[in-house]
């Protein structure tokens, strides 16, 4: 099944790739009832990457047919299983050079019910089943939406050497997500700070396919899938984050420098759930002496006592003191500094407020431009292999397709039919033109 082309979205000419056999194409892959999909969730992705590339969705399984046709193939949150076939599909579009970009979130595979960390783990890198919380109020008020200050984007051109190599410095908000395990031949990308818990662990890991030699083959992979979405992205720096993962994945002789000395990597320790262990409390047993063969000895009768033997014996001593017999009587305190004012230890409650409406957005320079500088923005973006993409865009321009009863869903065939309607309307034209 080939991808469908997310409407109004073409490959730009800018970010062509120098190889004509390689798509300029990124798929978002929502057969597996993804937790956010292109038109729910992923609307800010879309604008943020359709001047450069062009969009596909596919919501089929994975075949090589529909990842060959893509630079950049994007798993957001997939919620379903995978089978065999769609795993060694994907195995073999990343030894032919394609790149994956995989998101998922906190709970991991239990969470999720999917089978992703099979496929992963051959590469070095395991999404765990936890959470990442902040320990400190930081920010953000929920304990979900953690701020890490510093995440280093180490970028470097395989060609360069590791002086040359440049650093990015972003502070981003890392909700709802959770930590990886990462081994050789993949690197850590980020890690959580020491105000996280768990502390000093990766959140973001890359693998690069050594037999490609800087011809692709990457996959990179974040523990949280709301890091991307359109609640989270415009926050602080993820968004730039994103252009900088994007152009690093889709830039065939961009690298991730080995920076695993430089990082302070805390060992992954699992914190027991005291909430509900405390549900549960078990006695613990000690040795004690023989049992007697009397046992009605064990028991201790003069331990607790009440009686009235001892009052004639206290009445007597007020008399013996001199001290009058009355009821006694509260003394007030005496403070020599006064209490200061109470105050209330909460925080001003957060109240949510309603979503944006889901509304289209639209390019007006686009669509009220002439046909002819359409036309001529078609034309630069599209090259010799979008032949069928510029046919079918051309008539939607010239407002050719909705005169003709297009049959079937083959480019090839609409590109044919629109052809053969335009040769039709110019010979026409030359018999009614008089000699």
């Amino acid at each position: 099944m080939v991808p469908v082309p997310i409407s109004g979205f073409a490959p730009s000419a800018v970010s062509s790739p120098s190889r004509s056999d390689v798509s300029s194409t990124i798929l978002f892959d929502t057969s597996k009832s993804n937790q956010f999909g292109v038109n729910d969730g992923l609307r800010s992705i879309q604008r943020l990457l359709k001047n450069r590339w062009r969009l596909a969705n596919t919501k089929d399984r994975l075949n090589i047919e529909s990842l060959s046709s893509s630079r950049l193939a994007i798993l957001a949150g997939p919620q379903e299983r995978y089978n065999e076939a769609e795993f060694n599909a994907l195995r073999q579009f990343i030894d032919l050079g394609g790149n994956l970009l995989v998101l998922l979130g906190e709970g991991g595979e239990q969470q999720f019910n999917t089978n992703i960390n099979f496929l992963l783990e051959e590469y070095g890198i395991m999404i765990n089943n936890d959470a990442v919380i902040s320990t400190i109020y930081q920010k953000y008020f929920h304990p979900k939406e953690c701020f890490i200050e510093e995440v280093q984007s180490w970028m470097a051109n395989s060609t360069s050497t590791t002086a040359e190599a440049t650093t990015n410095t972003n502070k981003i908000v890392y909700p709802y997500g959770a930590t990886l395990n990462v081994a050789k031949p993949a690197v850590v990308m980020a890690t959580t700070t020491t105000s996280c818990l768990p502390q000093q662990r990766p959140i973001a890991a890359t693998y690069t396919n050594p037999r490609l030699k800087g011809n692709g083959g990457k996959i990179a992979v974040i523990g949280s899938v709301h890091i991307f979405s359109d609640s989270y992205i415009d926050k602080e720096d993820n968004k730039r984050w994103l252009e900088d993962l994007v152009d690093y994945l889709t830039d065939s002789k961009a690298i991730i420098a080995d920076l695993d000395r430089d990082l302070d990597i805390a060992e992954y320790a699992t914190v027991p759930n005291v909430m509900q262990l405390s549900h549960h409390p078990r006695v613990c047993l000690t040795e004690s002496e023989e049992v007697p063969q009397d046992w009605t000895t064990l028991f201790q009768t003069k331990l607790f006592n009440l009686d009235t033997h001892l009052v004639p014996k206290i009445l007597d001593s007020y008399q013996q003191v001199g001290v009058k017999h009355e009821p006694l009587k509260l003394i007030p305190p005496q403070f020599e500094t006064p209490l200061p004012a109470l105050q209330v230890a909460v925080f001003p409650p957060l109240f949510r407020t309603l979503n944006a409406p889901p509304l289209e957005l639209y390019d007006l320079d686009a669509e009220f431009s002439s046909e002819k500088n359409r036309l001529a923005q078609l034309t630069n973006r599209c090259n010799d292999s979008d032949l069928e993409y510029y046919i079918i865009e051309a008539g939607h321009i010239l407002n050719i397709i909705p005169q003709l009863k297009l049959v079937g869903n083959n480019n090839t065939e609409r590109a044919k039919q629109i052809l053969h309607h335009v040769v039709e309307r110019i010979s026409q034209f030359k018999k009614s033109t008089p000699i």
